[in-house]
């Protein structure tokens, strides 16, 4: 539904019923993706389903070989 399309990303909003999650998750992904320098994108069609993309910048591996 467009109108809840528009505040998923809010901090704790759920369409969930009381004591069944908090709704911070999104929220949550979203703050990374921003820290990453990245993007999260949604595409969702009522009685098809939600997909969900994080676009993150490439980095370069680290120069003393470590993990990434």
């Amino acid at each position: 539904d467009p109108a809840i399309l528009g505040k998923i990303f809010d901090s704790f909003f759920t369409t969930k019923p009381a004591r069944q999650g908090t709704g911070l998750g999104l929220a949550m992904v979203r703050g990374f993706a921003d820290n990453a320098e990245g993007r999260l994108l949604v595409r969702s069609e009522v009685g098809s389903g939600t997909t969900f993309m994080v676009r993150l910048p490439q980095s370069a591996p680290p120069s003393d070989g470590g993990v990434v």
